[in-house]
């Protein structure tokens, strides 16, 4: 079994198209202790108030079958502070947009 380390559920506070992006959406979200990172997505089921699964700077995902480390990138010209992950499978994380959002009734923590 395969620990997940840098994973917070985090509540989505701000969610606004990025200009000339058809897809892309600038996220806020709050990830327990005070913190808020600027998140980039193309998920079309995130809305404000939304819970989601956010790898962090640090952890590590699957992508194309191989464990890749999550850095800060610039997404459609904007800063990206992580990534939204799938909520299923539970054993193995993958960057995507979210199938199913997480249960509204879990709070942000790290």
């Amino acid at each position: 079994v395969k620990t997940m380390q840098g994973l917070v559920v985090g509540k989505v506070l701000e969610c606004e198209k990025i200009a000339n992006k058809d897809k892309l959406k600038k996220l806020v979200v709050d990830i327990g202790g005070d913190e808020q990172i600027q998140v980039v997505t193309n998920a079309p089921n995130v809305v404000e108030g939304s819970n989601v699964i956010v790898a962090t700077i640090g952890s590590k995902v699957q992508l194309d079958g191989e464990d890749v480390e999550v850095k800060e990138a610039t997404v459609g010209g904007e800063k990206s502070q992580g990534m939204l992950c799938k909520s299923e499978p539970a054993s193995r994380l993958h960057p995507a947009a979210p199938e199913r959002l997480v249960d509204p009734q879990v709070t942000p923590s790290c």
